[in-house]
C-alpha cells in the first residue's frame, strides 16, 4: 500500500485515473475518473464525475505534460481554471502550492468490485463494518462503525484500498485482500490483517398504507430468533429510496433491532406524491409503518421506534407526537424551528463555507428572506422576480431557488410546510428521545435548536439525552466546517458517533 502516498516520481502513463477533484465553489467538486489516453504525441484525458446523479456529461480536455507535472484546464464561474498535479508511479499528486484546484488520484481497475461487497462485514476481531450507499452518495463506501471512519474503496487489481479521507487516495488507511473462496480480509492502519466474514442479515418485502396511499419498503431481521425491537427510519428531503438507508439499517440489525426502510411517498415503489404532503403526513406514513410491524409475530409490539435524520429529525419526533405507539426516538440533527427558519440560516452558512464575500452573502440571504417572507404573506412578489431575473449569474445563486415563474399567491401546502412549528408536537413526546447534532452544522441551527429541543421535550416529560459533537457537519462527520471540500477530506462520521448510539439502545426501553 506504499503507492498511495506517491512516493516515487515517474513518467504519465495511459489508465484510468479516480480520486478527488477540488476546484472549489464554481468549479468540480468531488469523486472524478480521468481516463488518460496518448494520440499522436498527444496526450488526452475524458474526466467524469463518479457518484453523482444530477452531474454534467463526461469532458474531453487536453493534458500537458511537462516533465513530472500535468496541467489540464477546467470550466468554472470564474472562467478558466488551470488545474495542475504531480506525476507519481500510478498516481496524480496535488501541487501544493495551488490551493485553488486540488488533484489527488491513482490508477484503478475499469469496474470496481466494491459493489459486490454491499452489506454488513465482521472481523474475526469482532470489529463491525458495513459497505452501503448513502441516501446522497450513489457508491458504495466502507464505513467502520467501530471508529466511524469512511472510505471510498479504489480498485487496485489485486486489492481494494482506502486512503485518508472519503475520496483522497492517500495516506493508507485500509486494503481488502480477495481470497480464493470469495473471503476477504482486512488490513487497516495500526492493525494486523484479519479475516472478514460476510454478516447475513434476513431481508423481507413489506408493504402496507396509510391514508390510502400504498408504501413499499424492505425489512432487514437481525441474526438470531425473535421477537426483535424495531425502529422505521424516516427520510431526509434528499430524493432517495429505501437502500440509501442500509448503513443505518445494518447497524440496528448488529444490536438485535429489526429495521424497515421503505421509499418515500413518491419514490421508487411508493404511491402518492410527496410534494403534496406535509410534516404530519410524512409522520403518519411512518406510523402506519410502526403498525404493519406491530402487527407481526417476529417484532416486539411494544418496542417500535423511529429514527430520522435531517427532515428526517422533524418527522421522527412527530410521530411519536402522533402516535403512543411509538417506543423511542432517535433525532438527527433535527431543527427545532420552522423551514423556513432553518432555510435561511442555511442559505447564510453555505455560502459563508463557500468563501463568498460579505457584501454576496448578505445579496443571498436578502433573496431567500423576501422568498420566504413571500410564501408567509404574498408580499413582494415583483421584486423576487426581478431579482430572480437579475441573480443567475452571482456566486451565490446555486444556493438559493430563483424563481422567475411564482404564482399569483403561495399555496397552503406551501405555507404549512415553510411555516410549520414542530414545537407543539415536540411537547407532547413521553417516550425516551436521543437527539444527535454536530456543532459546525451549516443547514440547521444547532445553537437555537438545542435549548428549544430540550425544553420542549422536557415539557412532555420525555426522557432525554442530547449531544452536541464538537467539530462535526450536518451529516454528522468530522470536519473544519460544513462544505463539500470538508466532506470529501472528512475522515468520518464523529468516533463517537455509532458507539453514542450503540449505548443508547441498550440503556433504553428499545432492547429491554
Amino acid at each position: 500500500m506504499s503507492f498511495l502516498a506517491f512516493p516515487a516520481w515517474a513518467a504519465l502513463t495511459p489508465g484510468i485515473y479516480e480520486g478527488l477533484l477540488d476546484t472549489g465553489h464554481g468549479g468540480p467538486q468531488g469523486l472524478f475518473r480521468l481516463v488518460v489516453s496518448q494520440k499522436a504525441g498527444a496526450w488526452e484525458g475524458v474526466l467524469a464525475a463518479v457518484a453523482k446523479p444530477d452531474a454534467p456529461p463526461p469532458m474531453t480536455i487536453p493534458l500537458v505534460v511537462d516533465g513530472r507535472l500535468l496541467s489540464l484546464s477546467l470550466p468554472s464561474k470564474a472562467g478558466a481554471l488551470t488545474c495542475k498535479a504531480r506525476i507519481a508511479k500510478d498516481a496524480l499528486a496535488p501541487v501544493e502550492t495551488t490551493p485553488a484546484c486540488r488533484l489527488s488520484m491513482v490508477t484503478v481497475a475499469p469496474q470496481s468490485r466494491a459493489s459486490g461487497l454491499s452489506g454488513a462485514w465482521r472481523a474475526a476481531d469482532g470489529r463491525i463494518f458495513a459497505v452501503a450507499t448513502l441516501a446522497d452518495w450513489d457508491n458504495p463506501l466502507w464505513v467502520d462503525y467501530n471508529s466511524g471512519r469512511w472510505n471510498h474503496l479504489f480498485d487496485r487489481g489485486d486489492e481494494l484500498q482506502g486512503g485518508s479521507g472519503f475520496v483522497d487516495p492517500r495516506s493508507p488507511y485500509l486494503s481488502l485482500k480477495p481470497g480464493r473462496d470469495g473471503s476477504w480480509t482486512l488490513k487497516s492502519e495500526g492493525r494486523r490483517r484479519v479475516a472478514l466474514q460476510r454478516v447475513t442479515f434476513r431481508e423481507e418485502p413489506i408493504a402496507w398504507t396509510n391514508a390510502g396511499i400504498e408504501l413499499r419498503g424492505t425489512l432487514i431481521l437481525p441474526e438470531g430468533e425473535g421477537p426483535f425491537p424495531a425502529v422505521v427510519l424516516t427520510q431526509m428531503s434528499a430524493p432517495a429510496a429505501r437502500d440509501g438507508y442500509r448503513l443505518n439499517a445494518y447497524f440496528f440489525a448488529h444490536h438485535g433491532i429489526a429495521s424497515l426502510i421503505y421509499d418515500r411517498r413518491g419514490l421508487g415503489e411508493s404511491g402518492g406524491k410527496e410534494a403534496s404532503a406535509g410534516m404530519r403526513d410524512l409522520a403518519d406514513d411512518a406510523v402506519a409503518g410502526a403498525h404493519a410491524l406491530q402487527a407481526r409475530a417476529d417484532i416486539r409490539r411494544n418496542r417500535v421506534g423511529v429514527w430520522g435524520h435531517s427532515q428526517g429529525g422533524w418527522i421522527a419526533p412527530i410521530a411519536a407526537a402522533r402516535s403512543k405507539d411509538i417506543a423511542f426516538v432517535i433525532a438527527q440533527s433535527a431543527p427545532a424551528v420552522t423551514a423556513a427558519e432553518q432555510e435561511i440560516f442555511r442559505v447564510e452558512n453555505v455560502a459563508r463555507s463557500a468563501g463568498l464575500s460579505d457584501a454576496d452573502i448578505a445579496e443571498a440571504v436578502d433573496y431567500e428572506k423576501r422568498l420566504m417572507e413571500w410564501v408567509r404573506s404574498g408580499q413582494g412578489r415583483a421584486e423576487i422576480l426581478a431579482l430572480s431575473r437579475h441573480s443567475v449569474d452571482k456566486p451565490w445563486a446555486s444556493f438559493v431557488e430563483l424563481r422567475d415563474d411564482l404564482p399569483e399567491k403561495p399555496s397552503e401546502r406551501a405555507q404549512t410546510f415553510w411555516y410549520f412549528d414542530p414545537v407543539p408536537d415536540f411537547r407532547t413526546i413521553s417516550v425516551p428521545v436521543l437527539g444527535l447534532f454536530g456543532e459546525k452544522d451549516s443547514f440547521v441551527p444547532v445553537a437555537r435548536s438545542v435549548p428549544i429541543f430540550r425544553e420542549a421535550l422536557a415539557a412532555g416529560g420525555a426522557p432525554q439525552e442530547i449531544h452536541v459533537f464538537p467539530s462535526t457537519a450536518h451529516g454528522l462527520w468530522t470536519g473544519p466546517d460544513d462544505s463539500l471540500s470538508g466532506l470529501l477530506r472528512s475522515r468520518g462520521f464523529h468516533p463517537d458517533y455509532w458507539s453514542t448510539m450503540g449505548r443508547w439502545l441498550k440503556a433504553t426501553a428499545a432492547t429491554k
